[in-house]
């Protein structure tokens, strides 16, 4: 627990991108929080967007990013973000991808 208590204290980017953390934040039960963070109006949502990204790109598949519709939620939030950050269009399209291919009946 005390190395995520340290990488806490890194900038964001270094922690969308590790296994560590995301396998941390899917088994510590952060995904409904993250996705109630989502829907709070008047907020910019593009940092819990990429970390809705890249947890299924570093955890793999996951029973909660199902349940919790991460899959619809990217898809749903992901246009506006775009529109001001064409940067990000690969790394969403990744995750939209990678959650479909773990969608049940996906083959």
């Amino acid at each position: 627990m005390w190395k995520l208590q340290l990488k806490l204290l890194l900038p964001w980017e270094s922690l969308y991108n590790c296994v560590d953390n995301s396998k941390a934040v899917l088994e510590l039960n952060g995904i409904p929080k993250l996705m109630a963070m989502l829907y709070i109006k008047d907020r910019a949502h593009m940092h819990e967007l990429k970390l809705l990204c890249y947890l299924p790109l570093n955890a793999g598949s996951s029973k909660v990013l199902e349940e919790e519709c991460a899959l619809s939620t990217l898809e749903k939030l992901a246009h506006p973000v775009l529109s001001q950050h064409p940067d990000l269009r690969e790394l969403f399209a990744k995750a939209i991808y990678h959650l479909t291919l773990y969608q049940p009946g996906a083959q």
